[in-house]
C-alpha cells in the first residue's frame, strides 16, 4: 500500500520550513480540510525531525519523482533559508488579530486537553467546558455543576440521585444505586454540559486539537456553526505553589462534599425504605 504524502495533504513541498508546517496546519484546521486522525499525524510527524527524517527517507524511496522538490530548497543559500522562516513567523504572527481575547488560568486537578474553552458571539460571554470522563463526581457528586456555575445541572443530578437510589433501594441494594449513579455521572456530566452550553449559542474557541477533541467525544463535525476564530485564549498553567495551595483547599471541601453527599444519600435511602413497608403494608 502506498505511503499517504502528508505534504501533499497540507499543499507544502517537502523542504517546507517547520513555520510554514505549522501555518499550513493552522490553515487546514481553520478550513477543516482534513479529518482529525490525518491532521494529528501530519503535526506529529513533520514537526518531530526524527520522525520527519524516516518518514521522508520512505517516501522518497517509494517516490523517487518527489525528490525535485527537496532538492532545490536544499540549494538554497542558509540567509535565504533564514529570511523565509523570518518571513513566515511575522505571517504567523500578524495574520490573526483576534477580536476578543481572553486569559485564563487552567483550573486544578484539570487535564489541558479535555478543557474546552467555548465563547457565545451573541451575548460576549466565555465559559469553560471540559469533554470526556471525569473523576471529579466520585468526591462531589451531584454538587459538581456547582463548580462551573451550573445550577440547573446541579439540580438534574440531584434528581437522577433520588430517582436511582430509589431503585437501588427496591433492588435491595442502595450502595449499588449509588456506585451506579456517580459511574453514569462521571461518564455523562461533562459531554451533557458542552451540549447544554452548545444550545444556549456558545461555540468552541479553544486550540485546534481541543476543538477537535470536543467534536470526537461529541459525535459531531466542527464548521462555523459551532466554532468562532476571532476569539485568541491565552491557556496559563497554574504553578507548583499555587497547585499545592489549591491542594489544601480542595480536598478539605471534598472530604465535607462527601460527607454531606453520604448523608443525603442516608436520608434517602431511609425514607425510600419507610415509603416502601408503607406501600407494602397498604396492599
Amino acid at each position: 500500500m502506498a505511503m499517504i504524502n502528508l505534504y501533499s495533504l497540507l499543499k507544502v513541498s517537502l523542504s517546507a520550513s517547520d513555520d510554514e508546517i505549522r501555518c499550513a496546519l493552522k490553515r487546514a484546521a481553520d478550513e477543516q480540510i482534513l479529518d482529525w486522525e490525518r491532521w494529528q499525524t501530519c503535526r506529529k510527524v513533520l514537526l518531530n525531525p526524527d520522525l520527519r527524517a524516516k518518514y521522508n527517507a520512505k517516501l522518497l524511496t517509494e517516490n523517487p519523482q518527489l525528490r525535485q522538490e527537496i532538492i532545490p530548497g536544499l540549494l538554497e543559500p542558509v540567509e535565504t533559508k533564514v529570511g523565509k522562516s523570518e518571513e513566515y513567523r511575522l505571517f504567523n504572527e500578524n495574520e490573526y488579530r483576534p477580536k476578543y481575547s481572553f486569559t485564563i488560568k487552567i483550573p486544578f486537578l484539570a487535564l489541558k486537553r479535555k478543557l474546552t474553552p467555548m465563547f457565545n458571539p451573541d451575548t460576549g460571554e466565555f465559559k469553560i467546558a471540559y469533554t470526556g470522563l471525569s473523576i471529579t463526581p466520585f468526591f462531589m457528586g451531584f454538587l459538581t455543576p456547582l463548580l462551573v456555575k451550573d445550577v440547573r445541572g446541579s439540580l438534574y443530578w440531584f434528581i437522577w440521585c433520588v430517582i436511582i437510589s430509589f431503585l437501588g433501594v427496591q433492588l435491595n441494594f442502595p450502595r449499588l444505586g449509588t456506585l451506579l449513579f456517580i459511574a453514569l455521572m462521571c461518564f455523562c456530566y461533562c459531554n451533557q454540559y458542552t451540549k447544554h452550553l452548545l444550545k444556549q449559542g456558545f461555540k468552541f474557541c479553544g486550540t485546534s486539537e481541543q476543538n477537535y477533541r470536543a467534536a470526537r467525544i461529541l459525535k459531531m463535525e466542527l464548521n462555523s456553526a459551532n466554532t468562532v476564530s476571532d476569539v485568541k485564549v491565552t491557556q496559563i498553567k497554574n504553578g507548583i505553589l499555587d497547585n499545592l495551595v489549591r491542594l489544601f483547599i480542595f480536598f478539605p471541601i471534598a472530604i465535607v462534599c462527601l460527607y454531606l453527599i453520604r448523608i443525603v444519600y442516608s436520608v434517602l435511602t431511609v425514607v425510600f425504605i419507610n415509603l416502601s413497608l408503607i406501600f407494602i403494608s397498604a396492599k
